[in-house]
């Protein structure tokens, strides 16, 4: 791969105290004040000591693309014989991300190296790792940069350009780590700036290009302001800008270099000599002899290259392969991570392959087209490899191949369109259905700089190395005008508004070759090629997260509150191959992001078999700058994970057991358990406010991530009983100070420490005062009133988590008001007016809420809201509500509703009484969800066909009711079910009673009656008080293990357990039920003994490690069949009328 250097800086570093500023780095932040004095010990230590045995040389070399690439070249010792080891360390070691243009200075001193782009960024480095301290914006027209001291700190001293006719020169002295500027103006007749020098009395003297000089003095008094810190704020922790996931390595220098493909640049320094050379085929570095490149870090053929590359296929989230075109003509396609494929090879072409199109026509064939340095145009089936069009229409190398973009006026005219673009300077409109080329627009035999296309207005611009343009129509091929100088530059710029146009050659900024646009469409994982054998992967990760807030497709969420923690760890390998392309590009990225490590290697050895040709992180630095070890560096350094990619790594993770099936989720608990937190008061506060966020996962992955931070290290607060005015202590003061010092977000006074203390009072074994978990309840109760919609929505959620992990339920001073003050919420938040997102949040966190007391006060849960139906405005959103929080406990504990389905099924039947038109209306959707929920239950069922929903009663008795039948088209009670037979002449009922506990015998002497024995269902249940933790023991079993409709709803069977038997009842509407008021009482039709299962009649009975439920269904084969599995039981019956 090639990079063109445009700065070079050489840098000698102690390795003793770099592993000191190593160590120091996985605890601070960047703008720790510990910072500056390393970097003051850094600066002293340079001064006052020669190299040494353990001192290391360096180059540090700028790219005109904005990348850095640190080479390591070797130090005092390296005149020795040294082994095999150690040299394979030496050469390009780390890529730099931080800059998107040209570098134009690269300086050093002590531990600073400072990088300046045309685009005006300054990023300040740490020698020892290539880490960023602090990124910054600084004025434009920079003409010098220095490093330099000022009141014994190392300070930036900038010289810039003045920018208008009345406009002076300027000297900027900028604090490398902060937002901290000082400006001074040089006289008017002060040309560029060339040197700014600092004198030992404190004076500052700066010289310009003619030799004029100007001493600004008594600094003291002007540097009055520079002690004011301006607070910027750091950027979104998803924020990827500058994230390259595939290496991209380039190089630039100390001395001007010119813009052309080839450069080279000398540079003494105190160790020896750096030479730095480079063209289109290769960069290289030479030290004392010795000649390091950067294709050493990939496995290419002997004396070929790599000339070319895309990434191909795929849909909206994810490409599928990669393509690398060669130097010697060929080319090959290779899956990439997660994708199912055979590396395949293209040959054709008579010299290199210079650029690679991926062309899916509008019928779906998906074709490959390319372009050689012996001027033609070929297209490759993918499947077959065979060449299928081959076109001529270039004298010089084909450049570039782009689809003509399909956004515009005209869109439909050009589906079917790409353009070539040659070094002779022609461009080619060629069509991909015949193969024909359309037009040919010469140009004036010159590269092209720039193209534009302007579908609005018809025409295609086209700008030459010369900065000529040339205005073409696109639909007749005509040239409408032919511009140069100023009327050029300005007529190219007026096209760029709305349009789309690439970059092919420039001096300053970066190379495109894909179509930019303002009207940019979101894409999860989108590539650029930055040189012509270097790919730049970048992803957006809430884009990931959340696609729909996207506009992509989505399964949806599929696990709701994944609990890590509770899934066992095995550091098994994540399947190779995805089918769904959101779960291969979520798998894709975090392969990518996740931190070098045995365990890495280990799970992703399938999804990332080549992950040695892969760049990985090494340390993430300000505003999302990242240092990377470029492909086969084994780097000695600790991976210095920042609680930025901490949470993002725990977000993906969270995100890829939500939405994907059948996996097992072994391994990702083992990535989640690698994750370590510090557990410091910024992690506490950073994991507190993303606890807050808009994304699901994110809160998810926050809340698991402060857990692990107060397991690792529980405040000292929380060891002392609760401070009186809870809200306003010191401690969370300086957790709200942590925040606001980092961001311009003002977090509600004392919100961020009562998220902590909620999350630290449900930790199991908490060290933790006790009077806390009395206290926080009734905080969070109270939090439920405010004003502001954020504490509300937190407090709902905190308090739901404590429910149902700690039984707060039995802190509330009244339980019963409390569940009326939260339906009450629901009433009122449900009526104000949101955007969706904010909507959605309030809903889930609300019916969360709600389905926490349900669980914890059925009978409360179920007159409170009566009350609701029937005083409400029946069309009123809390009703949805409510049944979605019932839909939760279904989903969750239904073993819940399933002991108070009376209750259940009045507040059904209320919801739905057709009397009510509205209300049922309104209520319709939730109640037919919850019993659809319900009818997954064991002791329900629901046909929705006929609307008729069956619920077993609990604590039936002999002889008595053993389900009831609804029917929801008259919201009434429709039948109940007896256990007694509807043959009446058997009197041998109370001889054959005793007989009943063996129902093997009923099989052994099939002689014995059975059809008309009594039920002794149930032994006597023992009563359980309301809100008891032991709500769901014996008592709360139901006798009915497994209840069924036919097809048509005619007949209804139910499994009795503990008898083994089946009863069936008959539903068929006789001419008796016409004249019959109320529910109608029925008797069993057809029962039937079965074998007993040795499966446990109660589910907690095989243990709570157990991780198989054990499996118990009855169905209607037929009409007049039915098979029942039960453990190991496995049977058919038939019965006849």
């Amino acid at each position: 791969p090639t990079h063109v250097v445009t700065r070079v800086v050489v840098v000698v570093v102690d390795d003793a105290h770099s592993r000191v500023q190593r160590s120091t780095t996985t605890t601070t932040t960047v703008e720790d004040e510990d910072w500056r004095a390393s970097v003051r010990g850094a600066r002293d230590d340079a001064s006052t000591s020669s190299t040494t045995s353990s001192s290391a040389i360096w180059a540090w070399t700028g790219a005109r693309d904005g990348g850095i690439i640190r080479w390591r070249l070797g130090d005092a010792l390296v005149s020795q014989a040294r082994d095999s080891s150690f040299m394979a360390t030496l050469g390009a070691v780390n890529y730099c991300a931080a800059h998107e243009s040209e570098i134009i200075a690269l300086v050093s001193k002590g531990a600073l190296v400072v990088s300046v782009d045309s685009s005006s960024v300054m990023c300040a480095w740490e020698h020892s790792i290539g880490y960023c301290l602090h990124m910054r914006k600084i004025p434009r027209n920079i003409t010098t940069v220095e490093i330099v001291e000022m009141n014994e700190e190392l300070v930036i001293a900038l010289g810039a350009r003045a920018s208008g006719p009345h406009a002076c020169s300027q000297v900027h002295v900028c604090d490398p780590l902060s937002e901290r500027v000082l400006v001074l103006d040089a006289p008017r007749e002060f040309s560029d700036i060339s040197k700014i020098k600092f004198e030992k009395n404190g004076d500052i003297c700066a010289f310009d290009v003619r030799g004029n000089a100007y001493t600004w003095t008594d600094i003291g008094a002007l540097a009055a302001g520079y002690g004011a810190d301006v607070t910027t704020p750091e950027p979104d922790a998803f924020d990827l800008t500058g994230w390259s996931n595939i290496a991209k390595p380039i190089i630039q220098s100390d001395k001007d270099i010119d813009s052309l493909d080839s450069f080279e640049c000398t540079i003494d320094s105190e160790m020896g000599c750096v030479d730095v050379r480079g063209d289109e085929a290769n960069c290289t570095v030479t030290f004392k002899g010795v000649t390091y490149s950067l294709s050493d870090r990939w496995d290419a053929e002997p004396n070929v290259a790599v000339t070319s590359c895309v990434l191909a296929k795929g849909g909206q989230y994810a490409p599928e392969l990669s393509l690398f075109g060669y130097s010697n003509g060929t080319i090959k396609s290779k899956p990439l991570s997660g994708s199912d494929g055979q590396i395949v090879k293209f040959c054709g072409h008579q010299g290199a392959v210079l650029s690679i199109l991926d062309w899916v026509s509008d019928k779906g064939q998906n074709f490959l087209i390319s372009g050689g340095k012996d001027g033609t145009v070929r297209a490759w089936d993918y499947k077959t490899a065979a060449n299928v069009a081959i076109l001529r229409h270039h004298q010089g190398p084909v450049r570039l191949i782009l689809p003509a973009p399909t956004s515009g006026a005209r869109n439909g005219n050009w589906n079917d369109i790409f353009i070539t673009i040659g070094d002779d300077g022609v461009l080619g409109l060629v069509s991909a259905n015949t193969w024909v080329v359309n037009f040919i627009m010469p140009g004036n035999g010159l590269s092209v700089k720039e193209i534009v296309w302007n579908a609005p207005r018809g025409v295609l611009a086209v700008l030459s190395k010369d900065n000529s343009l040339h205005v073409w129509d696109i639909l007749t091929g005509a040239l409408e005008r032919h511009l140069t100088g100023a009327a050029a530059a300005a007529m190219n710029n007026y096209l760029r508004e709305g349009s789309f146009y690439t970059t092919l050659h420039d001096s300053a900024g970066l190379v495109q070759r894909t179509w930019q646009s303002a009207r940019k469409r979101l894409r999860p994982i989108a590539w650029r090629c930055m040189q012509p054998s270097i790919l730049a992967v970048t992803a957006n990760v809430r884009a990931l997260l959340e696609p729909t807030e996207s506009g992509l497709p989505s399964h949806g969420v599929k696990r709701r509150g994944a609990n890590m923690s509770s899934i066992r760890a095995e550091n098994l390998p994540i399947s190779g191959f995805f089918n769904d392309e959101e779960e291969r590009a979520l798998h894709f990225v975090l392969g990518m992001i996740y931190p070098s490590s045995e365990l890495d290697d280990s799970i992703f050895c399938k999804i990332l078999p080549r992950k040695s040709l892969i760049a990985k992180i090494t340390a993430i630095g300000a505003r999302g700058s990242v240092t990377f070890d470029l492909p086969g560096v084994n780097s000695a350094l600790a991976t210095l994970t920042t609680r930025e990619l901490r949470l993002i790594i725990m977000s993906m993770i969270v995100r890829i057991v939500q939405v994907c099936e059948g996996l097992n989720l072994a391994p990702y608990s083992a990535l989640a358990a690698h994750i370590k937190s510090v557990g410091d008061d910024a992690d506490l506060a950073f994991y507190a406010q993303h606890r807050m966020d808009s994304v699901e996962c994110v809160r998810e992955a926050s809340k698991q991530l402060l857990r692990k931070s107060l397991e690792h290290a529980l405040p000292k607060a929380f060891h002392f009983p609760v401070p009186h005015n809870l809200l306003s202590s010191e401690y969370f003061k300086t957790l709200d100070r942590v925040v606001s010092n980092h961001t311009n977000h003002n977090s509600s006074t004392g919100l961020l420490g009562l998220i902590i203390a909620s999350t630290a009072c449900v930790i199991p074994d908490s060290t933790m005062d006790p009077s806390w978990n009395a206290e926080i309840p009734r905080i969070l109760l109270d939090c439920l009133q405010s004003s502001d919609k954020n504490i509300v929505f937190t407090s709902a959620s905190l308090l739901t988590e404590g429910m149902h992990a700690m039984n707060w339920w039995r802190y509330l001073p009244d339980p019963n008001k409390a569940l009326e003050d939260v339906f009450k919420l629901s009433s009122t938040t449900a009526e104000k007016s949101m955007n969706p997102t904010e909507s959605m949040i309030y809903r889930e966190a609300l019916s969360d809420l709600l389905s926490a007391f349900a669980k914890a006060s059925p009978p409360y849960f179920f007159t409170h809201m009566n009350s609701r139906l029937r005083t409400l405005n029946p069309e009123h959103p809390a009703h949805m509500l409510a049944f979605m929080a019932l839909i939760r406990v279904a989903q969750t504990d239904v073993a819940i509703l399933q002991l108070h389905a009376a209750f259940l099924m009045e507040t059904v039947t209320l919801a739905l009484n057709p009397a009510n038109a509205s209300l049922r209306k309104c209520c319709l959707q939730g109640a037919y969800a919850l019993l659809t929920e319900l009818g997954k239950s064991s002791s329900m069922a629901f046909h929705r066909e006929t609307q008729r929903f069956a619920a077993a009663m609990h604590g039936a008795v002999k002889g008595g009711t053993l389900m009831v039948i609804y029917d929801l088209q008259t919201a009434t009670k429709w039948r109940t079910l007896e256990d007694r037979h509807n043959d009446s002449m058997d009197k041998s009922v109370d001889e054959n009673a005793s007989d009943w506990s063996n129902p093997l015998s009923y099989i052994v002497s099939p002689e014995k009656s059975v059809k008309h024995s009594p039920n002794v269902l149930v032994d006597k249940v023992k009563h359980v008080s309301i809100g008891s933790s032991d709500s769901v023991t014996d008592a709360g079993e139901l006798s009915v293990k497994a209840v069924s409709f036919d097809a048509d709803g005619n007949q209804i069977a139910a499994y009795l357990d503990k008898l083994s038997f089946v009863y069936v009842w008959d539903l068929t509407t006789s001419w008796r039920h016409t004249f019959t008021r109320g529910a109608l009482s029925l008797g069993t039709s057809h029962y039937m003994p079965c074998v007993p299962s040795e499966a446990p009649l109660h589910s907690h009975e095989f243990g709570k490690d157990s991780t198989v439920a054990i499996k118990c269904s009855l169905t209607f084969v037929k009409s007049r069949q039915l098979r029942l599995v039960h453990g190991e039981v496995d049977m058919v019956f038939s019965f006849v009328c």
